[in-house]
């Protein structure tokens, strides 16, 4: 039923300036509308980026909650009792330079719901710069290639679109057993509210 309630409020029209960085403070949500609906409600708290993703696909609902020490860099994810979190060595701020750059990786250490501790490395390739329309408003967007290794072992690939003026990740390409997805409506906390 909220599901539902939140999708009538995502239709309405009026709608403030195009959201960016600093609406993270307030809230922003992203939605793909469609056989694979997404909401993704970000919000910029003390412990990092946080992103509330509710999924349905195939009349199957499923929710996550990723914090971010960076819109490229998740800090940890929670689905249900299962938690992951990864601690890095480097200062995940040099991703905002990532197009001059080229690339970068970032080390670090991932704990899962075992406690165990693996080493980690996220590499993050620059791929080309371009532009998306969201609902009327028009992003740069960054192409990125993101490779993870856990304990040495290439764990996943991802070529994600980043908007540098957001910083989040605003769409992915399918692959290796991920959906795809490309969020086509957002607003504000207070666009929500309407």
């Amino acid at each position: 039923m909220r599901l539902f309630f939140a999708l009538a409020c995502l239709a309405s029209p009026a709608m403030a300036d195009c959201p960016t960085r600093a609406d993270l403070r307030a809230g922003v949500t992203l939605v793909q509308n469609g056989d694979h609906f997404i909401r993704s409600d970000f919000e910029l708290t003390g412990d990092g980026l946080r992103e509330v993703r509710f999924e349905r696909k195939d009349g199957k609902p499923r929710q996550r909650v990723f914090v971010f020490a960076h819109g490229l860099l998740p800090l940890g994810v929670s689905e249900g009792r299962a938690i992951t979190r990864l601690i890095y060595d480097t200062a995940p701020e040099r991703l905002d330079a990532l197009s001059t750059e080229g690339s970068t990786v970032t080390r670090g250490t991932r704990i899962g719901d075992n406690g165990a501790p693996q080493p980690v490395q996220v590499a993050h390739v620059h791929d080309g710069v371009s532009e998306m329309a969201i609902l009327g408003c028009r992003y740069e967007t960054w192409k990125v290639r993101e490779t993870r290794v856990i304990d040495g072992v290439i764990q996943g690939e991802r070529l994600l679109t980043y908007a540098p003026e957001l910083g989040v990740v605003v769409a992915q390409e399918p692959g290796q057993g991920r959906d795809g997805y490309a969020y086509t409506w957002i607003g504000t906390a207070a666009d929500v509210a309407r």
